[in-house]
């Protein structure tokens, strides 16, 4: 494996370890953001939410 492609994965990997630990969205959100920007190549990543899921009436 070359040096790139394991220094991709390892950023990868850091992702997935964070969403593994992640409690709620409000924790998660501003951690995830840098390392999905420092994972995939892009100037900007946006967060939006999806709609709030259906309650069980």
């Amino acid at each position: 494996m070359s040096a790139a492609a394991e220094a991709g994965l390892r950023r990868i990997l850091a992702v997935v370890d964070l969403l593994i630990d992640a409690v709620d969205e409000d924790t998660l959100v501003p951690a995830l953001l840098p390392l999905l920007l420092a994972a995939v190549p892009g100037d900007s990543i946006i967060w939006a939410p999806g709609p709030a899921p259906p309650t069980g009436r």
